[in-house]
């Protein structure tokens, strides 16, 4: 395991040391080299943030400053991963596709620690989702949410009406409908039995 420094170097592109840190040719030299190993430490002392790709970024055991990512596509696992371990921001404007699973996609992209683009695309993998949590994706990007892998929504009638409604959120013609127990609203229970061809339960 190493310390290393990103900033403002004193001459060059720096040496990754805290007296004389890298700036980004200097740390894309060393990216380029493979040099880094698991458990490294990498501090951002001053500038920017450090633009490093996530597959780079997950070496380092923490990130201490602001993290840019270059990537364009990245799972929600990774994106969460990398947030637990940098201190600073982590923008991810680049990114147009970000996957996984209902409720990691909705930490990472409604995460006060991470900047992603207005218009993420979201894809969710296969299985189960609240649609509570379905809305949370909807409100967080202008994009079309990619739910057709889903199998089955499930929440109270009121929050299943807006996922399964909402022109945001793309659900397969058979997606499953399983209500909360309790009063449900004759008109929630229409909207949603039309926006599916499965039996509500």
């Amino acid at each position: 395991m190493a310390n290393f420094y990103f900033g403002t170097p004193n001459s060059g592109n720096g040496t990754g040391t805290s007296t004389d840190p890298w700036n980004q040719a200097g740390i894309n030299a060393v990216v380029s080299a493979n040099t880094f190993t698991s458990g490294d430490i990498l501090s951002v002392i001053s500038g920017p943030a450090v633009q490093l790709s996530s597959a780079t970024a997950d070496i380092f055991a923490s990130i201490s400053g602001d993290l840019a990512l270059t990537d364009t596509t990245i799972t929600a696992v990774r994106l969460n991963s990398l947030d637990a371990k940098t201190s600073g921001t982590i923008t991810a404007t680049t990114v147009t596709s970000l996957t996984g699973s209902a409720g990691v996609v909705a930490i990472a992209i409604s995460a006060t620690g991470i900047n992603l683009a207005t218009d993420v695309g979201v894809t969710l993998g296969a299985g189960t989702a609240p649609a509570d949590t379905l809305n949370t994706i909807d409100i967080n990007t202008t994009a079309v949410v990619d739910a057709t892998a889903l199998t089955l929504i499930w929440g109270s009638a009121t929050s299943v009406k807006s996922a399964i409604t909402s022109a945001g959120i793309n659900t397969p013609p058979g997606v499953g409908v399983d209500l909360n127990a309790g009063a449900v609203a004759a008109t929630d229970l229409i909207a949603i039995d039309a926006n599916t061809t499965a039996v509500v339960s």
